[in-house]
């Protein structure tokens, strides 16, 4: 069973903390906070811990994609800068194209090659939901 000390180090580099500033924060050793790293327990409350951070991240974009959308569309046709603008007219006509934007996205757009009515449209990406990870 792990120590609150260990769970508490799993949060925050769940919670995107740098090694460094975790040991100092807690008041351990390099070598304890390796050693932690290898064992199984502490990796599994790790994996636990990400996957709630995932489906609340998930959970959050099924609330607001809408919005992200219209105020990413706001940048793209009135901000004041013109690399803002034109960074998010880019980012909207790659995903609207369907032009990878990060690995991830390369990886599922080659397993999907084979099924071509999946296109999306700009009206899809307005109303696009996500599906919730349970």
């Amino acid at each position: 069973m792990l120590k609150d000390i260990q769970k508490q180090a799993a949060l925050l580099m769940v919670q995107g903390y740098k090694n460094s500033d975790i040991i100092k924060e807690l008041g351990i050793s390099q070598g304890t906070f390796y050693n932690w790293n290898r064992d199984k327990e502490f990796l599994t409350e790790l994996e636990r811990l990400e996957a709630i951070n995932k489906r609340e991240i998930i959970s959050k974009l099924n609330k607001n994609g809408g919005k992200y959308i219209e105020e990413l569309e706001k940048i793209a046709f009135t901000g004041r800068s013109e690399k803002n603008r034109l960074d998010a007219l880019t980012y909207l006509v790659d995903h609207t194209l369907g032009k990878a934007t990060n690995k991830i996205q390369d990886i599922t757009i080659n397993d999907n090659k084979e099924n071509k009515e999946n296109k999306t449209t700009w009206n899809d990406l307005k109303e696009i939901k996500l599906k919730k990870v349970t």
